[in-house]
């Protein structure tokens, strides 16, 4: 099995992404973990693949309502999707859920994959399901940020 290395876009949105994709490829990076908004992720996925890189796409959820927050989050999931990343690193509810409503969404993630087969691994970042000790149910992590999946070999 192979390791390979992805570059954050993080604190270099401000970039365009011809510029940020060479500066990650010159750094030695394997590919880069984008979070494009809709009309930008072809262009994003685009220039990553035309020079070479691996591209993870970053999906999330919104709205003022649980339903909102749910469609919206399946909707960008399959737009993601869509894009063939090697895997999407998905932001996935809000500690301030349920554990019923964060159930629903990891559902909705796991639906996705099934549709798409594309792998959905989910963050653990403040904010979201799995960062706070709200749910004595789930395993405690001691990282900030983590991405918890099955590591398969990719050749």
């Amino acid at each position: 099995m192979k390791t390979l290395f992805f570059c954050p876009m993080w604190r270099m949105e401000s970039s365009p992404y011809a510029e940020a994709v060479q500066r990650v490829k010159a750094a030695g990076y394997d590919g880069m973990e984008i979070a494009a908004e809709p009309g930008k992720r072809s262009e994003a996925v685009r220039v990553t693949r035309d020079n070479g890189l691996e591209v993870i796409l970053m999906a999330f959820g919104s709205g003022k309502t649980f339903a909102d927050h749910q469609r919206k989050f399946r909707d960008d999931l399959l737009d993601v999707a869509s894009h063939k990343p090697l895997f999407i690193n998905s932001h996935t509810g809000h500690d301030y859920f349920t554990f019923e409503q964060n159930t629903e969404l990891i559902q909705t993630a796991a639906a996705v994959h099934e549709q798409t087969r594309i792998r959905i691994l989910h963050e653990t970042h403040r904010g979201r399901f799995s960062y706070s000790a709200r749910y004595p149910e789930l395993p405690a992590q001691d990282s900030r940020h983590a991405t918890y999946g099955r590591l398969l070999p990719l050749g």
